[in-house]
């Protein structure tokens, strides 16, 4: 074993849970797509591609987690090729700005990249390390991806074949299953090598502290300037004056920009909370969502700058609910963030932060749910829901954003507390738990 020992595994252990899961969800979708959802309806067929969508995001956003607690460079880039899903956000934005050969070849560049990152994926999971012998199942799991991933290939260039994208995406599924099952038990009865979480130095605990404390900022900065745009909006509408009105936005555009980048920094930091925690996993996760997010939020930012100042440049941007795509995003990231910090609350032996952390992830998830058909008119329209219903889910919607921010809050407050702390007791050594 190298001298290492099974706690300094753990988190490689608990780091392809998330993958894993993952996989198995898409393996019911790729059932499921076999069925034809056009006879139950347009809200079942939304609710199982962005459902779909989801897991392919969970899967990505873990991959990259688990690579990064591994050390490994090939499961970072099988990460992002997978997290190449979410590029459909951006595609579905613009699409009336390319003509239709061009928006179809970047598609299947896209589903390309996607599917390579499937063997990719299987191959870093597998790979020798100077501990473990190659393992049989890992490797026939592996073959699989790789058969699967061969298979979508030569869909995508063309070869028509019935039901077969089915095949391929059960073929990358299963040999992941694969893969993952051989490495998972491998780790667990430390047969298999990794990275010793190292020393907990005051290094990693001042950037998880100055983490939180730049997330919080950033969450400042958004909740002030969407109060400033109400009342500079509604000065707006006394003035009648379409330049003060343009002003006032290009200033609360700047804003969020502003909050959305500090959240981003605060979720790098954080992710570099000590190994010992359980907590970079899902800190490298949560981050490449938040950082996709913020790139697809730039975009819209500059769209909509230019719908105040130059319109015509954008009048064939395509009017889509593109917003209501980045919910499920939006809130995976929240998820493995929260989760992660979760972690990070037992180990610190801070029960506060714990309790914060999960009653986050249950608001968050409620406040999702009641967004999805506000934000989605199509969908809200499918369901038949009347003005009283849309007026009453929003006044729902308001009452979980505030006790949803209460929790959030109360997270980082406490997790302040309990860094703050530990910083005066640090360095730790080489022990799993701080003294």
């Amino acid at each position: 074993m190298s001298g290492l020992s099974t706690a300094a595994m753990r988190p490689q252990h608990d780091a392809l849970t998330l993958p894993l899961v993952a996989t198995f969800a898409l393996i019911g979708f790729a059932v499921l797509s076999l069925f034809d959802f056009t006879m139950s309806g347009a809200v079942v067929y939304t609710l199982y591609d962005r459902l779909s969508t989801a897991a392919l995001v969970v899967l990505g956003a873990s991959a990259y987690g688990w690579a990064r607690v591994a050390g490994s460079r090939a499961g970072r880039v099988s990460g992002w090729l997978l997290l190449v899903v979410l590029a459909a956000v951006v595609l579905s934005f613009v699409t009336n700005l390319m003509d239709g050969p061009a928006i179809g070849i970047l598609w299947r560049v896209i589903a390309a990249t996607h599917a390579v990152g499937y063997a990719l994926f299987a191959f870093a999971l597998a790979a020798p390390t100077p501990s473990r012998r190659p393992d049989a199942l890992a490797w026939t799991g592996v073959a699989l991806a790789g058969c699967g991933t061969i298979l979508q290939l030569s869909l995508i260039a063309g070869v028509p074949v019935e039901n077969a994208y089915v095949v391929s995406d059960l073929l990358m599924y299963a040999g992941l299953v694969l893969v993952l099952v051989s490495v998972r038990a491998a780790l667990r009865r430390g047969e298999a090598a990794a990275r010793p979480p190292g020393p907990m130095d005051r290094d990693d605990l001042q950037a998880g502290l100055e983490g939180a404390r730049t997330f919080k900022t950033g969450v400042v900065v958004q909740l002030v300037t969407l109060l400033a745009g109400l009342v500079l909006g509604l000065m707006a509408f006394g003035l009648r004056s379409r330049a003060v009105a343009t002003l006032f936005a290009l200033g609360v555009l700047a804003g969020t920009l502003i909050g959305q980048l500090l959240i981003l920094q605060g979720v790098s930091r954080l992710r570099r909370l000590p190994a010992a925690s359980g907590a970079r996993a899902h800190g490298n996760a949560a981050w490449t969502i938040y950082l996709i997010l913020f790139a697809l939020s730039t975009v819209v930012v500059v769209t909509s700058l230019l719908a105040l100042v130059a319109p015509r440049l954008i009048d064939g941007m395509q009017d889509t609910e593109v917003e209501s795509l980045a919910i499920l995003p939006a809130l995976i990231g929240q998820l493995l963030l929260f989760a992660g910090l979760a972690r990070t609350g037992r180990w610190l032996r801070a029960p506060a932060v714990t309790r914060y952390a999960r009653r986050a992830m249950l608001w968050f998830s409620v406040t999702a749910a009641l967004q999805f058909p506000l934000r989605t008119p199509s969908f809200a329209r499918d369901l038949g829901l009347s003005g009283p219903v849309v007026l009453v889910l929003a006044v729902l919607l308001l009452a979980s954003a505030v006790a949803a921010l209460a929790q959030l809050f109360g997270v980082l407050a406490t997790l302040d507390t309990a860094l703050s702390r530990e910083t005066w007791l640090a360095p730790f050594g080489d022990d799993e738990e701080p003294a």
